[in-house]
């Protein structure tokens, strides 16, 4: 059964006969602490943070209601489980109470100039909003049990749309065959499955591989070389000249792949990129790769060796000055300034040399 926990300071206790109303008519089963519907051991060693910790994580959702008073295990406690948790949970305030708290925010000039009560509220609601982004829905006395109606049946819609999208994704995924031409659904469900950064990597990369064939769009790909995630950004530069679609901006999308791997400390980007720019476009890619961090000398050998490979291309173009001013900065001595520097004056340190001998 649906377990349901209201949330907030003693006066509360106003709304909680209409909240277990409510949640009843709803299916669910309401808990509230001054009903006793919470967690806890009568111990020498009792502790009431834990015990509010502990319930929000056994229910299956919360209903955090601000009437007047504020509680602060409810917003220092059990709001922080909730949100370390990922529990799904609504956010109820009284019309009067968020109206004097926008009244507040229009005077807060000078905080020390409230009462303490102003303060106390306006601080919490400052940091539910601006800091939090969390959204608070007002609330009329009278309307309260319409409005927890309409807000749950929103969450429920919304549980529904996800678990909707996780099927679409599983009946797509269990589709798959090899040489399968995709339909237009298809594609775009992958694309969605590739771009998730939530999403499992074997899950994405398998979306990635089923739509080399027919590729992705520019802004999708300027996603998946940029991402977060290591195997992700490898797997969409290795397959770059298959994933990029003939409409692509190839001049400015190149130079986003150069900048984009210079920012990584991931220096298997850069050379998997060597590997396949100068495939998508020699002209192009050469100026792009002039603005390529070289500091690494495995990218220079790479790059140095991907340059000869496409000689003949390059003479063919004509750009043998380009090609020639890129492969001199692949072959100019990097002086060992950084920690061969520094470790060799450690080593005096630790052995002087008079010492040494």
């Amino acid at each position: 059964m649906l377990t349901v926990l209201l949330c907030g300071a003693g006066d509360t206790e106003v709304l909680a006969q209409d909240f277990a109303d409510e949640v009843r008519a709803f299916g669910g089963e309401p808990w509230f602490y001054q009903s006793g519907d919470i967690l806890y051991s009568n111990t020498a060693h009792a502790d009431w943070r834990q015990n509010s910790s502990l319930s929000v994580q056994q229910a299956d959702m919360c209903v955090f209601v601000l009437v007047r008073e504020i509680g602060q295990i409810t917003w220092d406690v059990e709001l922080t489980t909730a949100l370390r948790h990922g529990k799904p949970f609504l956010l109820l305030c009284l019309e009067d109470t968020y109206h004097r708290y926008l009244e507040l925010s229009r005077q807060a000039t000078d905080r020390s100039a409230l009462s303490p009560d102003d303060r106390t509220l306006y601080d919490l609601l400052h940091r539910l909003a601006a800091t939090l982004n969390l959204t608070a829905v007002p609330f009329a006395r009278s309307y309260f049990r319409d409005v927890l109606r309409v807000q749950m049946s929103n969450l429920f819609a919304d549980s529904l749309r996800l678990t909707q999208q996780r099927n679409q994704r599983d009946n797509v995924l269990a589709s798959l065959r090899p040489s399968q031409t995709l339909n237009e659904y298809e594609q775009l469900v992958l694309g969605e499955i590739a771009l998730d950064e939530t999403e499992f990597v074997r899950v994405r990369k398998l979306a990635i591989h089923a739509l080399l064939p027919v590729g992705v769009a520019e802004e999708e790909l300027r996603e998946l070389v940029g991402s977060a995630t290591q195997g992700v950004a490898r797997l969409a530069i290795e397959h770059l000249d298959e994933l990029l679609q003939p409409d692509a901006d190839v001049p400015d999308f190149l130079s986003y792949c150069v900048a984009t791997v210079n920012d990584s400390d991931d220096v298997g980007l850069a050379r998997r990129l060597i590997g396949k720019i100068l495939d998508i476009s020699l002209s192009n890619g050469i100026h792009a790769l002039a603005k390529l961090d070289l500091t690494e000398i495995g990218v220079r050998r790479r790059l140095a060796g991907v340059l000869e490979a496409h000689e003949d291309a390059i003479r063919q173009a004509g750009l043998q000055l380009e090609t020639a001013d890129l492969l001199a900065h692949c072959l100019v001595k990097v002086s060992d300034d950084g920690w061969l520097v520094r470790g060799r004056a450690f080593l005096e340190r630790l052995c002087p040399s008079d010492e040494a001998k």
